[in-house]
C-alpha cells in the first residue's frame, strides 16, 4: 500500500505561541550562487530558521553564507531526513531556496529582513516555501505511529515509528510572492489563496477537485499556483 508524503503538523496557533527551534538539513550536493557573482560548490547544509549555509567544497574548503549575501542556493540528494520527516518527493529531492525580504509573519512591524525561501513555484505569481521545527506536546504523535505502522511495513514502519516517538513537529509555511514582490502568508492555504483569486474561486476549485489536489500539500499546491498563472 502506498503511503504518500506524511508529514507532522502542529496547528497555526500552536506554532505562533512557540518560538521555532533550530535545526539542520543537509544535501550531498550544492551550488552557492552569492550576490557578488560567486558560484560555490559542495556538500551543502542550512541551519533554520537563522538561514545560515555551509558549502564544504571537495577540498575540504568551508564557506559560511547568510540571506544578505545568497542569490540562490540549489541542492538535491538530502540526508538523514528520516530523522523529521517521511517525505521523500521532488521538493526533498532537489530544491532551489532564494533570498526574499521578510517581515518574519509579523504585518504589523516596519522590520524586513532577508530571509530563505523554498521555491515552489516561479512565475506571475511565486510559490515559496518555509518549513520550522517545534517541540511536540506530551503525548502528540502516537496515534500516528499506530495508524500508519499499520499501513505499511518493512523499513516503512520502522521509519513510522521513529517519527511517532520523535518529540518534534515540522511544519511547512507557504508564502505567495505577488508581482510587485509583496509576501502573503497562506496561513490557511486554501481560505487564502481563493480569497486572493476571487474572482476566479470556481475556476480553482473545479481544477483542484478534477486532480484531485490538496491545498496542503508542497507539490499539489505548486500545481494549484501554476494553474493560477494562466489567468
Amino acid at each position: 500500500m502506498f503511503l504518500g508524503t506524511l508529514f507532522l503538523f502542529v496547528s497555526g496557533q500552536q506554532a505562533n505561541a512557540q518560538r521555532p527551534l533550530d535545526f539542520e538539513m543537509k544535501w550531498k550536493n550544492g551550488i552557492l550562487v552569492l550576490t557578488n557573482g560567486d558560484t560555490i560548490r559542495g556538500a551543502a547544509s542550512i541551519t533554520l530558521p537563522h538561514d545560515l549555509v555551509v558549502i564544504t567544497s571537495a577540498d575540504s574548503t568551508v564557506t559560511s553564507a547568510i540571506p544578505a549575501n545568497i542569490r540562490s542556493l540549489e541542492v538535491s540528494d538530502e540526508q538523514m531526513k528520516v530523522t523529521y520527516r517521511l517525505a521523500n518527493g521532488p521538493i526533498q529531492q532537489r530544491r532551489i531556496y532564494k533570498t526574499f525580504i521578510w517581515d518574519r509573519d509579523n504585518a504589523y512591524s516596519n522590520f524586513r529582513s532577508p530571509a530563505l525561501f523554498v521555491m515552489l513555484v516561479s512565475g506571475k505569481h511565486s510559490l515559496l516555501l518555509r518549513e520550522e521545527r517545534y517541540e511536540r506536546a506530551p503525548g502528540q504523535g502516537r496515534n500516528l505511529g499506530a495508524s500508519a505502522v499499520g499501513a505499511v511495513g518493512g523499513v516503512m514502519a520502522e521509519q513510522v515509528t521513529r517519527m511517532a516517538m520523535n518529540q518534534f513537529n515540522l511544519t511547512e509555511k507557504f508564502y505567495l510572492l505577488s508581482p510587485n514582490q509583496e509576501l502573503k502568508w497562506l496561513r490557511q492555504p486554501k481560505k487564502d489563496l481563493l480569497a486572493y483569486f476571487p474572482e476566479k474561486k470556481k475556476e480553482i476549485m473545479q481544477f483542484a477537485t478534477q486532480n484531485n489536489l490538496s491545498f496542503t500539500k508542497p507539490e499539489h499546491l505548486a500545481r494549484i499556483v501554476e494553474f493560477c498563472n494562466r489567468f
